[in-house]
């Protein structure tokens, strides 16, 4: 082989592995800017849930409150029922006897 084919296949190797560097870099840079897009999604979506579980929170609070509301009036209904039938009870007593 002479030099210059030599020296044409130096160049053709060199121009070849500059051409692939230079592809494999802007998929890098490509691949960094999909990462950062994605980082920002994922702290985006961390704050929606934060959000949704203190929502969830105050909702399931509330309902706790209005459950035990509603069996407090439940039972002090049903206590006074039944004194007033203890009273009818006692008052219907005496009569019997």
């Amino acid at each position: 082989m002479d030099e210059d084919i030599i020296h044409d296949l130096k160049q053709f190797i060199e121009a070849t592995v500059s051409q692939q560097t230079s592809i494999i870099h802007d998929d890098i840079v490509g691949l960094k800017g999909s990462m950062s897009s994605l980082n920002d999604d994922m702290s985006s979506l961390k704050k929606d849930m934060s959000s949704l579980k203190e929502d969830l929170t105050s909702k399931i609070d509330d309902l706790s409150v209005s459950v035990a509301e509603a069996i407090d009036n439940s039972s002090n209904e049903a206590d006074s029922q039944i004194k007033n039938h203890e009273i009818r009870i006692t008052k219907l007593e005496p009569k019997l006897a």
